[in-house]
């Protein structure tokens, strides 16, 4: 097979572009390596009905340099391993031109006790050293399920627990959620004060009757990176996309943001707030009095960006 493969990693916003051959037709192919199983389940049916809805939509309104936008998913699994397979099915079989996903670091490095579901052995362990906040890496169901567990045993009434409050994690946890905990989050809907994110969540509303997730909004602000480049470069061909990314400046849901030239890494940011109750939303816990944590602030610099590329 002639021509180049060029992977491009845009961290925050989870997307990954890669370049293949170019396709014929009126047709321009995204693979989805999405994370279906697991702790990933959540974050996929949110993802997937973004996608959808935003697929539906450009289409709708004459696509995107006059082409329509086809949509084709593969399984990770979480697993690297397959996550690769499934990559290299999507450009060589299926002749996708860019490639989204996956959400989880796990599909590129691999993450010890992945997917486990009973940490009450640890419990008590964790209890007996008498911490007085916990840092823990782990995410959806998982996390949502150490909350419930570690509930009964009055942790919380001794140390706060700090971790990613998505709100897909904080629907599945539900009233079992403790208040005033500080989290962090992706890109909460309710404390995102833009226009666009507006009017997208209006629209998701009616059309799913539930409130997007952090991993809804930004596979459709992904969605959105990925159409404004093909149209700065006023091609389809991922070869002449890829060129124009660095530095390329979008209008997310959440306000104007750029790549990075040198990483084309997007300046997303954070959001840090409070667990707590809103009689707007029921049967969840959100995150009050939010900080937004600029990107800048986070970021590597390029510096040691560079030193970790090899």
């Amino acid at each position: 097979m002639k021509g180049k493969h060029v992977k491009i990693f845009i961290t925050v916003l989870a997307v990954m572009f890669m370049a293949s051959m170019a396709q014929a037709g009126d047709t321009i192919r995204i693979g989805w390596t999405a994370d279906m199983p697991g702790v990933g389940a959540t974050f996929y049916a949110s993802q997937k009905k973004a996608i959808e809805m935003f697929i539906e939509q450009t289409n709708a309104a004459g696509g995107v340099l006059g082409k329509k936008l086809e949509l084709v998913i593969r399984d990770s699994k979480l697993k690297p391993d397959v996550g690769a397979t499934m990559a290299r099915e999507l450009i060589l079989s299926e002749k996708c031109e860019f490639l989204i996903g996956p959400t989880s670091s796990g599909v590129a490095l691999a993450v010890t006790k992945l997917g486990e579901t009973n940490y009450a052995p640890y419990i008590p362990t964790l209890m007996a050293k008498k911490p007085e906040v916990i840092y823990t890496n782990l995410w959806g169901g998982g996390l949502s399920s150490f909350i419930k567990q570690a509930k009964p045993y009055g942790l919380f009434k001794k140390a706060s627990i700090t971790s990613l409050y998505d709100l897909d994690m904080l629907r599945a946890t539900g009233m079992d959620m403790p208040e005033g905990l500080l989290g962090y989050s992706r890109c909460p809907f309710y404390a995102v004060n833009t226009l666009s994110m507006q009017v997208f969540v209006e629209q998701y509303h009616k059309k799913y009757n539930e409130w997007p997730s952090d991993w809804a909004c930004m596979a459709y602000d992904g969605l959105i990176a990925l159409t404004t480049a093909i149209k700065k470069a006023d091609s389809a061909k991922s070869e002449d996309v890829v060129k124009v990314l660095g530095g390329l400046r979008f209008l997310s849901l959440r306000g104007p943001r750029y790549l990075r030239a040198q990483d084309h890494m997007a300046d997303v940011g954070l959001y840090v707030g409070y667990t707590a109750k809103d009689p707007k939303y029921k049967g969840f816990l959100i995150l009050k009095d939010v900080v937004v944590v600029p990107a800048q602030m986070v970021w590597l610099p390029v510096a040691e960006v560079k030193k970790l590329q090899p």
